[in-house]
């Protein structure tokens, strides 16, 4: 009886294989903190790394034999992420974006600690298309942890070169992250998940302008708020230095 129960486990097995049935018993990971990119709006200077977008992803512990990894180079590539300007336009251009880059890590904070791998770096952000983050060429860090939850973290570094009140939003279509399993239950094969991403004007990241620097002969020049030129310049002149720049805080 137990010999006719595991051949028709096999068969079930092979069956599901051959249709490209795949099920979370055997190893998928799943969307445990659904996908989220932009909340609110806020202001970002030029050379900032900012996070834009975020999933929680976890792959169950009790079948260890097989994996499921982010991307596979072929059909599912990593996240697909669409950067787009505001419904009234500020002029987004592509130039204004140094790179995406995504990472994932183990504990939903980015802060460049051991616990962020890098797993792809796009220096061509699309506009109003899809930009696709490839996460073959992560390694071994493209695996999910067993048992545990990971997530996939999306960040842009602003361009130094951005111009200042150029705005974005950022969307993403049903089933945008795209996986591989591999192991022993069933050959590797690709499968997708991902919740939709809305793109909202009132979700969104102005690159804000750089606050005035300390400017002048050998950077000496001072900042100095409205109204207070008069005790400052004191201090100035006491020191030998003639030059006084106002800025805004």
């Amino acid at each position: 009886m137990k010999r006719r129960l595991f051949r028709i486990w096999l068969l079930s097995f092979a069956a599901m294989s051959a249709m490209g049935i795949r099920s979370p018993l055997f190893g998928l990971a799943t969307e445990s903190t659904p996908a989220e990119g932009l909340t609110g709006s806020t202001q970002v200077s030029s050379g900032v790394e900012v996070v834009i977008y975020t999933i929680g992803l976890t792959q169950p512990a009790f079948h260890p034999l097989n994996d499921s990894d982010v991307g596979n180079g072929t059909i599912n590539l990593g996240v697909e992420l669409t950067i787009d300007d505001l419904s009234a336009p500020t002029d987004l251009v592509s130039s204004d974006f140094t790179s995406l880059k995504l990472y994932r890590s183990t504990d939903n904070v980015f802060d460049g600690s051991p616990t962020d791998f890098l797993l792809a770096t796009n220096t061509t952000v699309n506009i109003g298309a899809i930009t696709v983050l490839d996460a073959l060429n992560g390694g071994g860090s493209r695996t999910l942890t067993h048992g545990a939850e990971d997530f996939l973290i999306v960040t842009t570094t602003i361009s130094s070169s951005a111009k200042p009140g150029h705005a974005f939003r950022v969307g993403a279509a049903a089933n945008h992250v795209g996986l591989v399993e591999t192991g022993v239950f069933f050959p590797a094969g690709d499968y997708r998940l991902g919740s939709p991403i809305a793109a909202a004007d009132g979700s969104n990241i102005v690159i804000a302008a750089q606050s005035p620097s300390c400017v002048g002969g050998g950077g000496s020049g001072v900042g100095i708020p409205f109204g207070g030129e008069p005790v400052i310049l004191i201090l100035l002149l006491g020191t030998g230095l003639y030059m006084i720049r106002r800025a805004a805080v």
